[in-house]
Formats: C-alpha cells, structure tokens, sequence
C-alpha cells in the first residue's frame, strides 16, 4: 500500500549533507516523510519498502558506487524520481548521471539550493498525474 504522505529519501554521505538537504526539503514540504540513507546492498530493499516518490542521491560516494547504486535503482524503480548531487559539475558527468536515470543534478558547491525547487517541482507532478515528463532543466557548464 502506498503512503497518503510523499516519501523522500535522501542518501548522502554524512550526517551534516543529509541534514542540510533534509532542511531544504523540509522547508519545501513540511508534511513529507523523509528517510535518511546509505549506499548499502540493504537500501534497496529499503527503497522498496518505502515506496519513495522521490530520491535525493549525493553521488560522491566512494568510486563510483553512486552512479552504479543510481543505475541499479533506476533499473529497479523505473518511476523513482531521482536527484542526484555532486561536486563533480562538469558536462560529461552531469550526462552520465542523466542517462543513468537522474531527473536533475545539481553542483553541491554553487547549485545547491535549486533541490528546493526541483523538489517542489516533482511533488507537484506526483501529486498532479503520475505520468507527467519531467526534463532535465539545468544549464549543463562547460
């Protein structure tokens, strides 16, 4: 059964990451379930558990366990919609998170409070139709 509220799971890679986007998120929607992970074999069965609409994903994970935990979930939870999160901003990374399956990605160092606004963004959409598309809005930086 699907939760009444929206579920919001953020994995980053410490406590201070997930709590200043948990406060991000927070101030977006206040009635939001958020959940706090990590990059394990376990989060998958969590993220089926949990039915979340939307995944916050801090991707600089130790060498590549962020882009293969991105495409294993995308592959899993083809609905889920993902933000990814990054000090890596450049082009090519940016398009390899997207074709793994991120609806957004953000530069931790100069982007970070547009996830208030990509998350608002995705609820709304949830909570207007589950089939709406949603593009890859950010300029992409040389």
């Amino acid at each position: 059964m699907k939760n009444s509220l929206p579920v919001i799971v953020i994995t980053a890679r410490s406590q201070r990451d997930w709590k200043r986007i948990n406060d991000l998120v927070e101030g977006v929607h206040d009635s939001a379930v958020v959940e706090q992970t990590n990059v394990t074999p376990e989060q998958v069965d969590m993220v089926r558990a949990l039915r979340p609409e939307i995944m916050i994903l801090d991707i600089d994970l130790p060498p590549r366990a962020g882009i293969h935990f991105l495409e294993k979930v995308r592959g899993i939870f083809p609905s889920l919609k993902i933000i990814v999160l990054s000090n890596n901003p450049s082009v090519h990374y940016r398009n390899v998170c997207r074709n793994a399956g991120a609806l957004f990605f953000f530069d931790k160092a100069t982007e970070f409070d547009l996830v208030a606004g990509a998350v608002h963004q995705l609820l709304n959409a949830t909570s207007k139709s589950t089939n709406n598309q949603i593009t890859y809005t950010q300029k992409e930086k040389p």
